[in-house]
């Protein structure tokens, strides 16, 4: 692909109070072989100094284009730069994170040559002090062209995380049209609920196969949603589960037995649990029980608990006794086993 053939590719980088990361985002960004795109950094309400760097970032770069809304949250941020993105592909990035100079040359290729609809890359997670947190790679997947694929993957998909970031994808902004489909705009989660919502329609999918980590996530920042606790996790994701089972309705497929564990259990339960742990969580050991508690409010989390076998083989002997305590809801023992491991 000749520099003159490029298609324009539209970056969306929602921004909220990340001052000390615009400069470094531009610069990583500059530094793509891949140079037919624009940057559409859309401004959510930022209290600090960010609207003055962006404005900045104008005049240093032709292609920075800069869109203001009122603080509405990172879905209602990528929507706004779909909305205002004149690219064929779309690409979503966050401010705080690092880029590999070839993510654009790569994977706009792929996705043009193999005529997807979205292109799915491995990405790497690196901690505060540089160090490699986690490995994500995609390579063993088998690409989805049909329906009848994506169904029968379809819990490996989730279970892995496919379902889960935005970053790690390029999509065709066709497709996102065709089928009007919009970020959720919950306070949390909300790549997962976009991404949900896309494959009810049965995209193509194809995944990068080369090994490479183009995208490098860095975990644990300060000020981060995911490092502090989150009082609405709970309907956030029984909202998750119900867009899960929305897609697969659509594409008249059937829940699992154990894609049901991940959405409930694993993601629910377990989730809310560790919620209650981390920074400005509730101290008292009654009120962390109280914010777990309430995931029994869900009428579909009870009624998974209500139809659950006492042993399901398709559940590790761990998974099956996690199912049975939140189905006792004997939490406070994991209460006491965080604690004593703490």
């Amino acid at each position: 692909m000749n520099q003159k053939n490029q298609p324009l590719v539209s970056i969306i980088i929602p921004v909220y109070n990340v001052e000390s990361y615009l400069y470094k985002n531009l610069s990583n960004i500059q530094d793509q072989h891949y140079t037919k795109f624009e940057i559409i950094y859309v401004n959510d309400g930022s209290t600090d100094n960010s609207a003055q760097i962006l404005k900045e970032l104008e005049k240093l770069d032709a292609r920075v284009r800069v869109v203001t809304q009122k603080n509405s949250g990172t879905g209602s941020a990528r929507n706004n730069g779909v909305q205002n993105s004149k690219g064929e592909f779309i690409y979503f990035m966050d401010p705080d994170d690092n880029i590999d100079s070839q993510l654009l040359t790569d994977n706009i290729e792929k996705i043009i040559k193999r005529n997807a609809d979205i292109l799915v890359f491995d990405f790497n997670s690196i901690d505060v002090n540089g160090n490699m947190v986690e490995e994500r790679c995609f390579k063993h997947l088998t690409d989805v062209y049909s329906v009848q694929i994506l169904l029968s993957n379809f819990t490996e998909l989730y279970e892995i995380g496919v379902f889960d970031t935005l970053w790690h994808k390029i999509f065709k902004k066709d497709f996102i049209q065709q089928y009007k489909v919009v970020a959720p705009t919950w306070s949390n989660a909300q790549d997962r609920g976009f991404l949900l919502r896309l494959i009810s329609h049965g995209p193509r999918i194809s995944f990068n196969k080369s090994g490479k980590f183009y995208y490098h996530y860095m975990v644990s920042r300060g000020g981060a949603s995911t490092a502090k606790f989150r009082p609405n996790l709970t309907k956030v994701f029984v909202e998750s589960a119900q867009e899960t089972t929305n897609a697969l309705t659509l594409l008249k497929g059937k829940t699992t037995s154990r894609l049901s564990y991940l959405m409930y259990i694993r993601d629910i339960y377990l989730n809310v649990f560790f919620n209650t742990w981390r920074q400005k969580s509730p101290e008292k050991i009654s009120s962390k029980m109280s914010v777990i508690n309430g995931i029994y409010d869900s009428q579909e989390f009870r009624r998974y608990l209500n139809k659950v076998k006492l042993y399901d083989v398709s559940l590790s002997v761990r998974e099956n006794i996690i199912v049975n305590i939140a189905r006792w809801r004997f939490t406070l023992l994991l209460m006491i086993l965080k604690r004593l491991k703490n």
